[in-house]
């Protein structure tokens, strides 16, 4: 995702129910990110919870798995979204791929996420192409996700699960960090024109609690 100012199409208004709520039909990105097509799967979640399963014991082992909980889909497709994941195990599982890999993951924000719903909505004005594409679909149904952006008692979610209809999509979403209720994607900051990503031996510094 570059940066610039990306605004909804008047082609495409069924859109709008997921934006405007949150006053996202107008966004400018300052600083380039990339952002996962897709929602973190259980399969690549369960890859996580073995390895803090591994973990010698402590308080750290223990913080963690307090957080992954039990009400994650264990049991469903691996290649299906996560759900049930608190705010703070989806914070977690970016901190751990950040210090897998050395890039600078995070949860996306608010802002980050709209953006490229605008983009992928710019593009389908642009191509004349009236069906969604998969990864605009999978933004706004599938899972509800959370996101970096805090609110008063916890932080945003964006998007829709794929039981709620469409006029149901009406109010910013709103939870407590530890309410095991949501899928989530990552991104990672990029420091370089050519898109490779921002490398960092420090984890990125998590979001104030509300």
């Amino acid at each position: 995702m570059p940066t610039g100012d990306y605004q909804l199409s008047d082609t495409f208004q069924e859109h709008k129910a997921f934006l405007a709520p949150h006053g996202l039909h107008k966004i400018a990105i300052r600083e380039p990110f990339l952002i996962e097509q897709r929602e973190v799967t259980s399969k690549a979640f369960r890859h996580y919870v073995e390895f803090v399963n591994r973990m010698p014991d402590g308080a750290s082992k223990e913080r963690l798995q307090s957080h992954i909980g039990i009400h994650w889909n264990k049991e469903e497709s691996d290649n299906g979204p996560v759900k049930g994941v608190s705010w703070e195990a989806a914070w977690d599982y970016a901190d751990w791929l950040g210090q897998q890999t050395g890039c600078a993951y995070t949860l996306p924000s608010r802002e980050q996420w709209g953006a490229t719903v605008l983009m992928l909505d710019a593009q389908r004005k642009q191509s004349g192409d009236s069906p969604e594409n998969e990864t605009l679909k999978r933004l706004l149904w599938g899972v509800r996700e959370w996101t970096s952006t805090p609110c008063a008692g916890g932080y945003y979610l964006v998007g829709e699960d794929d039981l709620v209809p469409l006029p149901e999509v009406r109010a910013a979403t709103c939870l407590p960090s530890m309410l095991s209720v949501a899928g989530f994607r990552v991104a990672i900051r990029t420091a370089l024109s050519g898109g490779q990503e921002a490398k960092t031996s420090e984890p990125p510094q998590k979001p104030p609690r509300p």
